[in-house]
């Protein structure tokens, strides 16, 4: 094997690669006008590609990106600054999660990284 990329089906690649861009620093050189938007990724995250589908999102993603951070109320800011809303926010001490949708209504997660016990 020599490697393993996400692909997220979207109507408009514009807003969608605008998001990931701003939000977690990935980059791109392609047009966001082609069928196929290649998302590079910063060091240590995986590639995402953007695939323009004739069809919205219309129920629930099988697959989503979990964003693990120290500090979740300032990435739900800065998500939300660039386009992604609040779906609902799991508010358990044991396991804190808070579901985002990006611009394309496309879910995903910010949860609170935890330091190793034991």
């Amino acid at each position: 094997m020599h490697a393993v990329e996400l692909c997220i089906d979207v109507v408009e690649p514009r807003p969608v690669a605008a998001f990931w861009t701003s939000f977690l620093g990935y980059s791109t050189a392609d047009s966001l006008d082609s069928r196929w938007v290649h998302l590079e990724p910063p060091s240590g995250l995986p590639v995402i590609n953007l695939q323009r589908v004739p069809e919205a999102k219309s129920i629930k993603n099988r697959l989503h990106l979990d964003v693990f951070v120290d500090d979740p109320p300032e990435w739900i800011a800065h998500a939300t600054a660039l386009g992604a809303t609040l779906t609902n926010l799991h508010d358990d001490e044991a396991d804190w999660f808070c579901v985002m949708a990006d611009p394309a209504g496309n879910e995903f997660c910010i949860c609170l990284e935890r330091a190793p016990s034991g």
